[in-house]
């Protein structure tokens, strides 16, 4: 009980659930509030093991394997709301090059698969849902150039999932009872209006700026130590900001500008033969010609 206790201190100080979210009657507003100074301290001793309180509590909440059960039913679910393409040379390919990642991701969350999935859609879109699924649409992939270009934004998502920024997300949004009784397959009905309104709206795509910009930073790591030019980022981001709407990829992102000029500063601390890597522009147009 002490343990629980603690561990839901720790979830309202530090803004990922609400006490109505909980449900709990033994935690009252007098011992959350008796808790904060021996929670600023204990984040304090977080923050030098170099972890955030926010971070702990989620993996209390949604540790990895439960995340990686919940995803594999949002998955299928959003699966069943889209028009996947699957068994094709694009598909496999998206895949590769994803795996490619995530071979060189450090701090990967143990319990989590990432699996790479292709829907058609005219949006140029791209996003990860719980679990290490990443869709990548249609759109986007004719929408860019070269392979550097696709797999500047897959390291973006897989930063995503290894910085448990979809994690920490869906506690604050659902709480703590509603993603238990999803991952163990309830809630049937509103596992399929959150895969619409994802698809629709990209609901879940509305992380905070700075996990934007961590993901940015984070990605052309994973990126570069898959053997990849970073200069994907820059023009991908530059071909963005020349679209005459922002597409769903934009909806919480900092502005492509902004983006491309961070790229273009953390390229600059760089080797320059890591730099002028081949972007695999030939290869890349030539596995997308079909769509």
């Amino acid at each position: 009980m002490r343990l629980l206790r603690a561990v839901l201190v720790v979830l309202v100080a530090s803004g990922l659930v609400g006490l109505g979210l909980v449900g709990c009657d033994e935690v009252d507003q007098e011992r959350v509030e008796q808790g904060r100074e021996s929670l600023e301290k204990a984040g304090e001793a977080l923050k030098r093991a170099g972890k955030s309180v926010k971070e702990t509590a989620t993996n209390v909440v949604l540790p990895p394997r439960q995340e990686e059960q919940l995803g594999d039913r949002m998955a299928r679910q959003v699966l069943a709301e889209s028009q996947p393409v699957t068994g094709s040379p694009v598909s496999r390919y998206v895949s590769q090059l994803g795996q490619k990642v995530v071979a060189a991701a450090e701090g990967r969350p143990e319990g989590i698969d990432y699996d790479f999935h292709v829907i058609r859609s005219p949006e140029i879109n791209a996003f990860a849902i719980p679990g290490g699924h990443i869709f990548v649409t249609t759109g986007l992939l004719q929408s860019a150039e070269t392979e550097a270009e696709l797999i500047a934004v897959l390291g973006h998502e897989v930063a995503h999932v290894t910085q448990r920024h979809i994690a920490e997300r869906m506690v604050a949004v659902y709480g703590i009872s509603t993603l238990t009784s999803l991952a163990l397959g309830e809630e049937a009905g509103m596992l399929e209006q959150m895969a619409i309104d994802l698809l629709a709206q990209g609901y879940l795509l509305k992380h905070s700026r700075d996990d934007e910009r961590e993901a940015d930073e984070v990605g052309m790591e994973f990126v570069v130590d898959a053997g990849y030019s970073p200069s994907g980022y820059v023009a991908f981001f530059e071909r963005l900001a020349k679209q005459p709407q922002p597409p769903a990829i934009l909806s919480s992102h900092p502005n492509p500008e902004e983006r491309a000029q961070n790229a273009r500063q953390a390229i600059e601390r760089l080797d320059q033969a890591v730099v002028e890597r081949d972007v695999h522009r030939q290869r890349y147009q030539e596995m997308t010609s079909s769509l």
